[in-house]
């Protein structure tokens, strides 16, 4: 499968990846400026996405290239469009998944008050 790019024996993507972080790390105080820009929320938000992206990237993705190349669509395109579907995925867990997971967590983890007639079942020793 030559139009394959999971199974391209040529390293010059990986590299071409490698290289465009490498720069983004190096050029990281000039990127300050453009960042600050985007306003705190919208940071903060891109930064809550990373962890779901994290989560999501390996499996998910490669499902979605699996099943987009199988329906004829080439190696390239089916890792561009599943990789702006895992975005997108990771994007609604952030937005809307886990604010409700953590307002189901605080309902069901909030202490209980006792009934006011409950007695406990032990006592600790007293003096």
């Amino acid at each position: 499968m030559r139009d394959n790019p999971l199974i391209d024996p040529n390293p010059t993507a990986p590299i071409l990846v490698f290289v465009a972080a490498i720069a983004a790390i190096a050029s990281a105080d000039r990127l300050q400026g453009p960042l600050a820009r985007l306003g705190p929320a919208r940071l903060a938000t891109l930064g809550l996405v990373t962890y779901p992206l994290y989560l999501l990237h390996q499996t998910v993705g490669a499902a979605l290239i699996a099943a987009l190349m199988a329906t004829g669509l080439s190696g390239w395109a089916a890792i561009v469009l599943a990789a702006l579907g895992v975005i997108a995925l990771a994007f609604a867990v952030t937005r809307w998944c886990e604010p409700w997971v953590r307002r189901w967590l605080a309902r069901v983890s909030a202490p209980r008050d006792p009934a006011p007639d409950s007695r406990p079942t032990a006592s600790l020793p007293t003096g």
